[in-house]
């Protein structure tokens, strides 16, 4: 019974004996984006009596909650009885989108003109995007840019970002041509020459610097010799442009002078005034027993043919050259006058136009079958613009060819040229960085200068590696020329290769590069090379194999090199490969390691010579360098001739197989010193060691004899060394089932 008074709800938890469980479950939406605040919990409630009142932690009273920030929400629920039940969940931060970048890059049109652009196009994320450009731009897209790198970081509404860089390339120059009319020196010492430049492309107005320091368009009042000039437009870009000035009407004072009629008659002149003409010729003249059998050099020479031209003249004439820029002047030549039925050969000088002719040489006569040099002394035309002129006089009878080659003019400059060069290897593989600085010292300026890439300029930048060779003419005519090497960057060992390396060629040269140096590349090929007798039939491991082609390529050197290789990685590092020498012309093949960064170089192998079809497999223990950060090259030489051709294939670098010396038995190897001969003779275990392999290694680590014990009952096994060189061998007894091995050596004299 109850006793008097007031009561609640007997219902109520607070005078009850427990509380039912209450059961709360959520299902949790995660914000859809970073800073999108739209994370959500729907709760569910089971048990208890209802209604239920809620209260989450943030503040909260309805049953579910949303557009909520990432975080951890704390929820109690009381039922209508006053009990209670807790939980917590927690809404993940959004995930950022991929935001897409692109552009559409406009690169500066010519030098200096900062016209270049960046047309940026964005996708993804959420609008509206901003933009932060490395050049403090705000906008979308960029105009107005000088070249170089362009970054950008775009945020989309939701704080996602993307970055991007855009590269601005620098503008390229039109063609600028520079072309002009040279009024010559009335005559020597005149100083009323001139040159009238006229130039096109480009941009307007230009400027003008010419090697007399003159920064006018045209020279006037000049001297004879060679002048260099440089245009440059509004917008940076130059071109040059070289032009002679010759004196008393002759442009040709560039010495020494040389034809030797390898392409036609050169600069010299057949005349009309005579009765035929000279007929430039290779090997030998129609007619037996006269003229000579080929060239002096090259493959061509001038000559008179004497068959139906009996008792005539025929003259070659030069054009005239400006002896005022050179001392002790020559007139060299090489002439053939072999006949019974010999004329007479005359050479004349002319130093007023070819008004009159002087005789300064004269031969009569059958000189014989061979080919005679002749000198001119032409000292006494010093200072003078001169002619000369051939004349070939037959003589009788057909049997009277004569034949000039290898003319020149030739003197002392007033001032030798000499030229030094400092050269800027590359800073790093690919940089193509390198730089000539080239000093020129004596000589008579202006110079005209050209390198064998085509420059015109006295010094040369951003050059890859290679050989530059440049031909340098001063004022007076005379000229040298030399080179300068750029090297590359050695090999920056802050990378490695993988370790243990196999390359096998079967897709490309793996982590194998080509020398940038050498002569001539490594080849990636399958079956026969192109030439026969030469060359593997196919490769050794797969499909493909590498290989230097020797046709047309003769004693030409290629070189393949190894990517750094950390040797620390491997327990007993060991290279070993593949290599195909087949052919009667056959070079050599090295192979050769560094261990700091290709400054120097050593020797761990070399193999001469033909050795026979098929492929040989080398091993090269590399237990020296085993702590060591190393680079391997393989260094291949053509032969003489086309049946060269080097292959390799299956180069590895890993841990050398383990071997396990085999204490039990030891053999003899006697004589020692041996000279036509050898034996080896077990002294215990037989039956063990005729299991096994026998090998005889030179100095070089090449095996240089193996022999299968099994195959033999000779005893002691017996090998001629009579065709071996001297020095000393070791010899291996090898059982590749146990892989047991003893060792012992010794030496062969001659």
């Amino acid at each position: 019974a109850v006793g008097e008074g007031s009561y609640g709800d007997l219902n109520e938890c607070n005078y009850c004996t427990g509380c039912p469980t209450i059961t709360l479950t959520g299902n949790v939406t995660n914000e859809s984006a970073p800073n999108a605040n739209d994370g959500a919990v729907d709760l569910s409630v089971s048990g208890g009596a209802t209604p239920y009142t809620f209260n989450w932690s943030n503040g909260a009273s309805s049953e579910d909650i949303n557009n909520l920030s990432p975080g951890t929400y704390s929820i109690t629920v009381t039922d209508d009885d006053g009990c209670t039940a807790n939980a917590s969940f927690t809404v993940n931060p959004g995930s950022c989108p991929t935001i897409m970048l692109s552009g559409n890059v406009t690169n500066e049109s010519v030098p200096n003109t900062n016209d270049g652009a960046v047309d940026l196009t964005v996708s993804g994320g959420a609008t509206p995007y901003t933009y932060n450009w490395s050049n403090g731009a705000s906008s979308e897209d960029i105009i107005n840019l000088s070249p170089g790198v362009y970054a950008v970081t775009v945020t989309d509404d939701n704080g996602c970002t993307a970055n991007a860089s855009y590269t601005v390339n620098p503008g390229t120059c039109p063609v600028i041509t520079i072309t002009g009319s040279v009024l010559d020196e009335s005559a020597v010492g005149a100083n009323d020459g001139a040159i009238n430049v006229t130039v096109n492309g480009g941009t307007n107005p230009y400027t003008y610097v010419w090697s007399t320091g003159a920064t006018t368009q045209d020279l006037i009042n000049i001297s004879s010799g060679s002048y260099a000039v440089t245009a440059t437009d509004s917008n940076g870009c130059t071109m040059m442009a070289n032009f002679t000035v010759g004196s008393g009407g002759c442009s040709n004072s560039t010495f020494p002078y040389n034809e030797g009629f390898e392409s036609g008659i050169g600069t010299l002149t057949q005349n009309t005034d005579d009765d035929f003409d000279w007929t430039v010729n290779g090997g030998a003249t129609p007619t037996n027993n006269t003229g000579p059998n080929g060239a002096y050099e090259g493959s061509f020479y001038a000559y008179t043919e004497a068959n139906s031209n009996k008792n005539s003249v025929a003259r070659l004439t030069s054009t005239c050259f400006d002896l005022s820029g050179i001392l002790n002047p020559k007139l060299e030549f090489a002439y053939s006058m072999y006949g019974a039925h010999m004329g007479t050969m005359e050479v004349e000088i002319s130093n007023d136009n070819g008004t009159t002719w002087t005789n300064v040489w004269a031969m009569t006569g059958n000189q014989g079958a061979s080919w005679q040099n002749a000198s001119i002394d032409l000292s006494v035309y010093t200072n003078d613009v001169i002619y000369f002129r051939f004349i070939g006089k037959i003589g009788a009878k057909r049997k009277s060819d004569m034949a000039i080659d290898a003319v020149s003019i030739i003197g002392d400059c007033p001032a030798p040229i000499n030229i030094t060069f400092s050269t800027t290897d590359e800073s790093s593989p690919g940089a193509n960085d390198g730089a000539i600085d080239l000093t020129i010292n004596g000589g008579t300026a202006p110079f005209t200068i050209t390198w064998s890439n085509g420059e015109t300029t006295e010094d040369l930048m951003n050059l890859a590696p290679g050989i530059y060779s440049v031909d340098i003419i001063d004022a007076a005519g005379c000229s040298t020329n030399g080179y300068a090497v750029v090297k590359p960057s050695l090999i920056s060992c802050t990378f490695t290769g993988n370790l243990p390396m196999e390359d096998n060629y079967e897709n490309n040269l793996g982590g194998w590069r080509q020398d940038q140096m050498d002569d001539i590349d490594w080849l990636r090929f399958s079956g026969n090379t192109p030439s026969g007798t030469t060359g593997p039939n196919g490769a050794f491991q797969g499909n493909y194999y590498v290989y230097l082609e020797a046709s047309g390529q003769a004693n030409s050197t290629g070189i393949l090199q190894s990517p750094c290789l950390d040797l620390n990685t491997l327990r007993d590092p060991e290279l070993i490969f593949a290599s195909s020498m087949y052919g009667k012309d056959m070079g050599t093949l090295k192979v050769e390691i560094s261990n700091d960064n290709g400054s120097t170089w050593d020797l761990l192998w070399v193999q001469s010579g033909n050795q026979g079809k098929g492929w040989d497999v080398s091993r090269i223990d590399l237990y020296n360098y085993a702590k060591d950060v190393v680079i391997i090259r393989f260094v291949g030489l053509t032969g003489t001739a086309y049946r060269s051709d080097i292959a390799l294939d299956a180069i590895s670098v890993d841990t050398r197989i383990p071997v396990k010396q085999n204490s039990l038995f030891t053999f003899d190897v006697y004589p020692n010193p041996a000279d036509q001969f050898v034996n080896i003779q077990v002294r215990e275990d037989e039956k063990t060691i005729n299991e096994g392999i026998v090998r005889v290694f030179n100095n070089v680590g090449q095996v240089v004899y193996e022999y299968d014990m099994s195959l033999t009952g000779e005893d002691p096994l017996r090998i001629d060394t009579g065709d071996w060189g001297a020095g000393m061998f070791i010899v291996q007894w090898y059982n590749p089932e146990t892989q047991y091995h003893t060792t012992s050596k010794f030496v062969i004299t001659h």
